[in-house]
Order: structure tokens, then C-alpha cells, then sequence
């Protein structure tokens, strides 16, 4: 994250995972990205404040699938609106570690099968995730 001010951030969140799919054999990948805002809570000065944030999110999903011995590369992604919450512990008053939780919702709408776009309806989907990062406020002051 940028602070702005005490107040105001800017932040970024990029994640991943690797699973396994319990209904049929392999593995898939997905991934996130977050671009949104912060409103700080408490004084200024306080080494502990709270958040609050929301943002645009972009996810994309991604397995390889097998029938027989022929393998298909199977992609989808979509976008949709991130919100959470969570606070700053300052190491310094321009440093601070950050734990959040963010939900996103929204769609898989766009689909690629080998790598070739393919139709198919929108698919909502809502996810949660854990965060832990590093805000930097460069100007903040104690």
C-alpha cells in the first residue's frame, strides 16, 4: 500500500493458490488482483489503526484437464468489486505491517480452452483470503 495521507490509501493485492480439485484428479491454480482504496480509523498518531477498504478485483482460474491420454488446458477469469477490512501496526510512523481479510465478489465471464476463447454463461463466485503486507506512508509524521 501508499498512504496519501494518515487517512487515505492506496493498495494493491496480488494472491495465488494451488489446489486440489476433489472431483476429479490434478490440480488448479487461482489468482487474484485487487486495486482499491483505504480509510483509516483512529487518531493519527495511534500505533494500531483500524481499516477499512474497497476496490476492483480481477481473478482468473486455470487447470489442466484430461481425457484418455489428451490433455486441455482450461482457463477462466472475470472481475468484480473486493471489500474488507483490517489494520496498521507501525513500526515507525511511516512503516506499518498490515493484516487485512478481503472478500470478492463477481463473475468468471471470460473462458479459453487451449488457449482459444470459447462461449459459456457467467459464473458468480465469491472468495475470501487473508492478507498480510507492508504499508508505507512516506510523509506520515509523530
Amino acid at each position: 500500500g501508499y498512504g496519501f495521507t494518515p487517512r487515505w490509501a492506496l493498495y494493491g493485492e496480488l494472491s495465488g493458490a494451488s489446489m486440489n480439485a476433489s472431483d476429479f484428479s490434478g490440480t488448479y491454480g487461482l489468482g487474484h488482483f485487487d486495486l482499491g482504496t483505504r480509510v483509516h480509523f483512529g487518531q493519527d498518531r495511534s500505533r494500531v489503526r483500524p481499516f477499512a477498504q474497497l476496490g476492483l478485483s480481477s481473478r482468473a482460474v486455470s487447470q489442466d484437464y484430461y481425457i484418455g491420454s489428451r490433455a486441455y488446458k482450461v482457463e477462466a477469469g472475470g472481475t468484480g468489486l473486493s471489500f474488507g477490512g483490517g489494520l496498521n501496526a507501525h513500526f515507525t510512523p511511516a512503516v506499518a505491517f498490515t493484516g487485512a481479510v478481503t472478500w470478492s465478489v463477481g463473475s468468471f465471464s471470460r473462458y479459453k480452452v487451449n488457449g482459444v476463447q470459447v462461449p459459456g454463461s457467467s459464473l458468480s463466485a465469491t472468495s475470501a483470503r487473508v492478507h498480510l503486507g507492508v504499508t508505507w506512508v512516506p510523509h506520515a509524521r509523530r
